[in-house]
């Protein structure tokens, strides 16, 4: 799921800034912050909404699921590294003036689409860290708190 909306964010900053700007608009504002990225994703989850179109795909029937998770896991390294190459690209002054869509937050800058991409990531991450803490402590392991490594 993370890795399949990376691709698609990356695909957006592989094109050229003047086809992003036709294609999807421009901005003449300032960027949202990442805090206020948060709170509209926080909000529009409180309402429902889903991953849709992101979602996850079938999964490919493997060995054990430590083979699955290397797969996965491989996959999203890439992904991420290609989503990292395609940023620097783009000025501080483009990043504010051209968009994305968003299947759930609408039109965001490219600044915006990348703040949302890292709390995405995160908000994936910490929902892994409760649950792991959960089964630990439903087994009877004592589990580390989530701040500590």
């Amino acid at each position: 799921h993370l890795s399949k909306s990376m691709r698609a964010v990356t695909r957006g900053l592989r094109l050229p800034t003047f086809v992003v700007r036709l294609s999807f608009g421009g901005s003449t504002g300032n960027s949202r912050s990442y805090d206020e990225i948060c709170d509209d994703y926080r909000e529009a989850l409180g309402s429902g909404a889903s991953a849709g179109a992101f979602a996850p795909g079938r999964r490919q029937p493997y060995s054990t699921p430590e083979a699955e998770r290397a797969r996965i896991m491989s996959r999203h390294a890439e992904v991420l590294q290609a989503l990292v190459g395609s940023i620097g690209r783009w000025s501080e002054r483009q990043l504010d003036r051209c968009q994305l869509p968003h299947p759930l937050l609408g039109p965001l800058t490219v600044r915006e689409m990348l703040f949302f991409t890292l709390y995405h990531n995160r908000h994936h991450l910490d929902g892994v860290r409760r649950r792991r803490g959960f089964r630990l402590q439903r087994s009877g392991v004592v589990a580390r708190s989530i701040g500590e490594r």
